[in-house]
């Protein structure tokens, strides 16, 4: 499954839309071709999350929405997609990625990102919080499953990678 070019900016716009939700904050400026789009998203959440990070005390509640707000949107996708395996809502995830400029691979329970643009934008502790909209998607597509991250590029590793558990897709 790929998303046609024509849609890549609008995804850009939902997924800014929701990301700002989550962060409570005004909603970026996504314009431009598709590039541009997801360099102006990219430094939107890294410095939204740079932010947040200086304040503990609300960290997992923004986690929780983050994930909430990216789960509604992978339930709503799984409905219209019709996802109903294992192997359906890896492969709309693995296009999803793809708009945004991330290389997701997946097999036996394991994935792995062998690119990702956000990468060199991202501190360790920024790429962490993010993942929270990555965890929350895969478990809306899947009906319930999970993105477990092992590994990860900001934090030295070659690539991302981590096992996915609890699919009840």
């Amino acid at each position: 499954m790929t998303v046609p070019r024509f849609l890549r900016v609008p995804c850009i716009r939902r997924l800014s839309a929701l990301t700002a939700d989550a962060f409570q904050l005004p909603r970026p400026s996504i314009r431009g071709p598709w590039s541009e789009a997801l360099d102006a998203y990219a430094a939107f959440t890294a410095e939204a999350a740079r932010r947040a990070l200086r304040d503990e005390t609300r960290l997992e509640s923004l986690r929780a929405r983050l994930f909430v707000n990216a789960h509604d949107l992978g339930s709503r996708l799984r409905t219209v997609l019709r996802i109903r395996s294992p192997r359906r809502a890896t492969s709309v995830m693995r296009a999803l990625y793809a708009v945004i400029g991330v290389d997701f691979g997946a097999a036996d329970g394991e994935f792995e990102v062998l690119a990702c643009r956000f990468a060199s934008c991202y501190s360790p502790q920024v790429c962490r919080l993010i993942s929270s909209l990555d965890d929350g998607l895969f478990s809306g597509l899947s009906g319930g499953g999970r993105l477990e991250f092992r590994r990860r590029v900001t934090e030295g590793a070659a690539s991302c990678s981590g096992r996915i558990g609890g699919t009840v897709a």
